[in-house]
């Protein structure tokens, strides 16, 4: 009789790929299966070694790793921080970026890309276009938010706030001090202390004076012109109610002597016709005196 074993068997197929796939794979894989025999035959495996003396065993006042995952997962009980002007520009600057960026990408950009899909099927294109568009706005502001977190900068930007408004505050109180220690002294304020407005009205002083004399003078001849104009008006106003007065009194005459020989025509008249009587008879009877 031959004492030759009978060869092993194949070893089983690999399980098919689960959902915990991800956390298998740090394990080995399983030893393949050998007969009885051969399983008796092997030798046992070697005792684990022994512990190193530099990792001593943990105490009782060590932290558990469950206790720092524990720790870690608990969410912070921190007010949520309130972005100042800076950060609000940054937040309103990356809102123009991204909408600008995305308009570049219009429809019809996208059908050129691809143009037989938007002959075929223009319909499924523009709804690809619009979910690539929403995708991308997504993860666009999902980044920039994460970026922000973790970098911290609205913080910093407040703070940076606090530091540019501590030190214009600072600066305002020294000028003011320099310039009330200098003005107690009688020493000239540097021009670098003084304020931008205050330099600036330095520079045009002179300037501002030469045309102030200019246009006060014009503004002198413009008032003498005036009131000439204003006399010369009242002159001739005056004259006006002069002539006007006498004309008034000429028609008052006018008028009296209408009134008065509207009695004494009639009497007139009637020696008038008389005369030319008197005068017919002498001149029918033949009396002439010559």
């Amino acid at each position: 009789m031959s004492t030759e074993q009978p060869p092993p068997p194949p070893p089983p197929p690999p399980p098919p790929p689960s959902n915990n796939q991800d956390l298998d794979t740090d394990m080995p894989p399983a030893p393949p299966l050998l007969p009885p025999s051969q399983s008796q035959q092997q030798p046992p495996p070697p005792p684990p070694p022994p512990p190193e003396a530099s990792d001593p065993p943990p105490t009782s006042d060590d932290p558990l790793p469950s206790d720092n995952n524990n720790n870690n997962n608990v969410p912070s009980s921190e007010p949520p921080i309130t972005p100042g002007p800076r950060a609000l520009r940054l937040r309103q600057l990356f809102q123009q970026t991204t909408s600008h960026t995305l308009d570049k990408l219009s429809p019809a950009n996208f059908r050129e890309c691809f143009p037989t899909i938007a002959k075929k099927a223009p319909g499924t294109l523009d709804n690809v276009h619009r979910q690539m568009i929403e995708r991308l706005s997504t993860l666009w502001n999902r980044e920039f938010e994460r970026i922000l977190e973790t970098r911290s900068v609205i913080q910093k930007l407040n703070e940076l706030e606090l530091l540019i408004q501590e030190a214009q505050q600072k600066r305002r109180e020294a000028q003011s001090q320099s310039q009330s220690q200098s003005q107690s002294r009688g020493v000239p304020v540097p021009p670098h202390t003084l304020d931008a407005e205050v330099v600036l009205q330095a520079h045009l002083r002179t300037y501002v004076k030469e045309q102030t004399g200019v246009l006060e003078g014009r503004l002198g001849e413009v008032r003498g012109e005036n009131k000439r104009l204003f006399e010369e008006i009242l002159a001739q106003r005056r004259e006006m109610e002069g002539l006007l007065s006498g004309v008034e009194g000429i028609v008052g005459d006018i008028k009296g002597a209408s009134e008065f020989l509207g009695g004494v025509v009639g009497e007139l008249e009637i020696e008038t016709r008389g005369v030319e009587g008197e005068l017919g008879r002498v001149v029918g009877g033949g009396i002439w005196y010559g």
